[in-house]
């Protein structure tokens, strides 16, 4: 009879207790250089090299390998939200800037209309209408100051009188409501846009508010690309040609300086120069300040620029006072809807939208 040979069960229970230990420490050390590595690239507080006795149970592998998941997938997601906000803002942003720029040709048309029939009117009478123009500029002003709504209304109504009379009844509803259609249009796209604002605080930094000027995303060189104001636009016409216009803002001065430019005529440009104090994270009180009038001029250095001086709290003031303290006492101001690096959102306290990409 053979004697039953015995199996080297110790020794096999020996070497595959030594393989798991070998292997979990590998996993553990790996495991940590990675959640090490997760943590340094989100932002995150760094985690401490993990002990190798520590990542041997499996009760440690498993908690921190949840970790290490739970970390890559919560910047997972956080990255995809942001490319989506991104998305959206910029599709809006292209919308609205088409709908911007073709409110603006069809505004710009009919106000040819308007001004080659006052042309034929006036005749010879340009040249009075040309050298008062100054004054009626001061004077338009003025009324934004004492924020007189019923002769804006009135102005407004002899407008549409007058173009029903160079086109017709017909024409003139055709093209008042396309013009209509297109405003509104450009008001629903930046209203949308708005709820999308990158800017938390839009008058951080300006004259230091909650913040240093440096970090102001208001300054800097700004165009118009779209308002409901009808005294913000100006055409271009046989004595002045076409018209340039901007903005430039200071943060550190707290000034709005509105650039105007005309290609030909004596007269050559004028800025009107406003003053403005941040009230809250999103709003800013106005005060104009000053105009400065541009012109041609035999003896440049003495008439070449002309400033008028506005004393615009104390016509407010008197305003108060006149109207029996029913006007109201805050002045001009504007509410920033949206601002981030090429864009530039605002409402005014008359309700007009204004809408300005940023210039290089």
């Amino acid at each position: 009879m053979r004697p039953v040979r015995r199996k080297p069960t110790r020794l096999i229970h020996f070497a595959i207790f030594l393989l798991a230990v070998c292997t979990s420490v590998c996993v553990g050390n790996r495991i940590a250089f990675c959640l090490r590595f997760v943590s340094g690239r989100s932002g995150i507080a760094r985690v401490p090299r993990i002990a190798t006795n520590a990542m041997s149970t499996p009760a440690a592998r498993s908690s921190e390998s949840a970790l290490l998941f739970m970390s890559v997938g919560a910047d997972a997601e956080e990255k995809n939200l942001h490319y989506s906000l991104q998305s959206q803002r910029a599709d809006l942003k292209r919308q609205l800037l088409e709908a911007a720029d073709e409110f603006k040709r069809m505004q710009e048309a009919m106000d040819r209309i308007l001004n080659s029939e006052s042309e034929n009117d006036s005749g010879i009478g340009n040249k009075r209408v040309e050298k008062g123009y100054v004054f009626r500029l001061v004077r338009k002003i003025f009324r934004k100051i004492l924020r007189n709504d019923q002769k804006k209304i009135e102005a407004r109504k002899n407008r549409e009188k007058k173009m029903r009379r160079i086109l017709g009844s017909e024409a003139f509803g055709t093209i008042k409501l396309e013009v209509g259609e297109l405003g509104n249009t450009t008001i629903a796209l930046a209203e949308k846009l708005s709820e999308l604002n990158p800017s938390a605080v839009p008058t951080l930094g300006w004259k230091g508010y909650a913040g240093d000027p440096s970090n102001c995303k208001l300054g800097g060189r700004w165009k118009l690309r779209f308002t409901t104001a009808a005294d913000a636009t100006f055409t271009e016409s046989p004595k002045r040609g076409t018209v340039s216009t901007s903005q430039e803002v200071d943060p550190a001065a707290g000034t709005l300086t509105n650039v105007v430019d005309f290609e030909r005529g004596k007269l050559k440009g004028f800025r009107v120069i406003v003053a403005g104090e941040a009230v809250s994270d999103n709003e800013i009180d106005l005060t104009f300040r000053k105009v400065e009038i541009y012109r041609e001029s035999r003896f440049p250095r003495a008439f070449g620029k002309i400033t008028f001086p506005i004393p615009a709290r104390l016509l407010r003031a008197v305003n108060r006072y006149l109207s029996g303290g029913k006007s109201s006492s805050r002045g001009p101001y504007f509410q920033l809807k949206y601002l981030d690096d090429d864009l530039r959102m605002h409402k005014t306290g008359e309700g007009n939208w204004f809408i300005q990409s940023r210039l290089e």
